[in-house]
C-alpha cells in the first residue's frame, strides 16, 4: 500500500474513518512468521530481485514504480479514503492484484448474489 494516512483538506477530519491510521499502526507491529524468521537467520532473502514483499508507505513514488509494485503484488490493500470507494480498487483489478477492500460502506456489483 502506498498512500496517505491522513488528509489536510477541510471537512476531512475523519479521513478514512481512521482505517488507514489503524492499518499503519498494525503493520508497524508486523513480525515475520516463524518459518520466515528461520530463513532470515540462515541468510535467505525475503525479497525477490531487490523488491520488497510487503510495502506500506506514505512516500510518493513515480507512477511507473507504483504500477510496477502493484503488478508484482499478490494482494493489494484498498482502504477507504475521502469516500468509501477508491480508484485503487480499479488499479488492483487492472494490474492483476487481488484487492483486499477495507471499507464497510462500499457497494460492489453482484454482492447480493455472491456469498
Amino acid at each position: 500500500f502506498r498512500g496517505s494516512t491522513t488528509s489536510n483538506r477541510s471537512g476531512e477530519a475523519n479521513y478514512s474513518e481512521g482505517v488507514r491510521l489503524r492499518l499503519q499502526a498494525s503493520l508497524s507491529l508486523f513480525e515475520p512468521p516463524k518459518h520466515l524468521r528461520q530463513l532470515l537467520l540462515l541468510g535467505a532473502p525475503l525479497v525477490r530481485a531487490g523488491e520488497e514483499r510487503i510495502i506500506f508507505s506514505t512516500e510518493m513514488v513515480p507512477l511507473p514504480q507504483y504500477l510496477k509494485e502493484m503488478s508484482l503484488s499478490d494482494f493489494c490493500l484498498v482502504p477507504m479514503g475521502s469516500t468509501s470507494w477508491t480508484l485503487r480498487l480499479y488499479d488492483a483489478l487492472f494490474l492483476g492484484c487481488v484487492p483486499v477492500i477495507l471499507s464497510d460502506h462500499i457497494a460492489l456489483p453482484f454482492e447480493e448474489r455472491i456469498d
